[in-house]
């Protein structure tokens, strides 16, 4: 099963992709859906997964900080950018 992210400063894009994707079907599970790339990296510090949905603007860590982290520390996971 493959572990997915969420990340979306914008609540209704999060909430969207929760309920209109069929992860199940997938093979995936959605651990997590959160606002901020800062959320991400917390969370990464205990937690491995294998898929992140990022949009590319957020408030705080932004998509390119983000990806730089994810693929120094965890270059097996897949990181897929959203833009509005």
């Amino acid at each position: 099963m493959i572990d997915v992210i969420i990340v979306d400063d914008d609540v209704n894009v999060r909430r969207g992709l929760q309920k209109l994707v069929d992860w199940e079907s997938l093979d995936a599970r959605l651990v997590m859906a959160c606002k901020s790339g800062q959320e991400v990296v917390d969370y990464l510090k205990e937690h491995r997964v294998d898929f992140i949905i990022s949009d590319v603007k957020m408030p705080d860590i932004d998509v390119l900080e983000l990806s730089k982290y994810v693929h120094k520390h965890f270059p097996g996971t897949a990181l897929v950018l959203l833009s509005a």
